[in-house]
């Protein structure tokens, strides 16, 4: 994780303490959407102990921030955090990987800033685990269209779910990364980026993102439905069934109201926030890892 806020303005950030303080007072507002202190104290001090043994670059800081500025405008902006299709120069910033990286896609590394830093998209230092050993290689993340192959996973929000059968032999040199946002996902079958399946259209296997958000693959039909409203059967395994602010309740099988924060609950899929703590629903529960170190409380 690097950076999860944005500029409000076009200040430069020829510093790291500037660009610091860029990102930490425009992502305060995300801070008390989650309901978290909002004063920018976590926020600096995070990365001000995290950026001091790190190198910095002012080039990328400021395109990062420039990015920023535009993602910022998008309405599910703190949700989504990091996203490295719309903000890539952001993950340059602390890693070095921009200018002391050298290692071309392929190559054996240790970590991200051995590798060559490339204008088609992020490049990571990624790990195989293979046969009770370890592989790791130079790669490139390209964001991914329907259709682009190999596909090495799918992007949703925050959450990078990468694409691994168990058969794999080796870390490819390049690959497309399917972003839900785009209506794209990485079929393991096909090895493709694509298109999320909308309601009456086809779908098959398991995990998430076979059909669209408001949308469920029923294991009947083999069709994407509709997902359900409070009262409706429910199977208590599948509570992606259930609609936005309901759960699958597993005593009655039928889809509940989720429980509000600080209610009492036995599992995090009954909580809003999903996430059930000592058995009381806990508001820090649906923000991320982001959230979490930037806002603390």
């Amino acid at each position: 994780m690097l950076i999860a806020g944005c500029s409000s303005g076009s200040g430069s950030a020829g510093d790291r303490d500037a660009f610091i303080s860029q990102v930490c007072d425009l992502y305060m507002p995300c801070c008390s959407k989650a309901g978290k202190p909002s004063d920018g104290s976590q926020c600096r001090a995070f990365y001000g102990a995290f950026a001091s043994s790190a190198s910095y670059d002012a080039g990328a800081a400021n395109l990062c921030l420039t990015e920023l500025k535009a993602s910022s405008a998008s309405p599910t902006f703190c949700e989504d955090g990091m996203d490295n299709s719309k903000v890539p120069s952001c993950d340059k910033v602390f890693s070095g990987s921009s200018s002391g990286g050298t290692k071309k896609p392929g190559e054996t590394c240790s970590q991200d800033s051995e590798c060559a830093p490339s204008t088609e998209g992020k490049v990571d230092c990624r790990t195989l685990f293979k046969d009770g050993g370890t592989i790791k290689k130079c790669q490139i993340q390209i964001t991914g269209k329907a259709g682009d192959t190999p596909c090495l996973g799918t992007v949703d929000g925050n959450l990078t779910s990468y694409n691994t059968s168990g058969t794999e032999t080796d870390v490819l040199p390049r690959g497309y990364l399917c972003n839900v946002k785009d209506g794209l996902r990485c079929d393991s079958t096909t090895n493709k980026c694509v298109a999320i399946s909308k309601i009456g259209e086809a779908c098959a296997g398991f995990g998430s993102n076979l059909c669209t958000k408001d949308a469920y693959c029923d294991s009947t039909t083999k069709q994407c439905a509709a997902r359900k409203p409070v009262g409706s059967a429910c199977t208590s395994f599948s509570s992606e069934q259930c609609a936005d602010g309901t759960y699958c309740d597993s005593a009655s099988k039928t889809c509940k109201a989720s429980l509000a924060v600080g209610a009492a609950c036995t599992s995090s899929s009954e909580c809003i926030s999903k996430s059930c703590v000592n058995k009381v629903c806990d508001k820090t529960g649906g923000t991320d890892l982001t959230t979490a170190f930037l806002c603390g409380g």
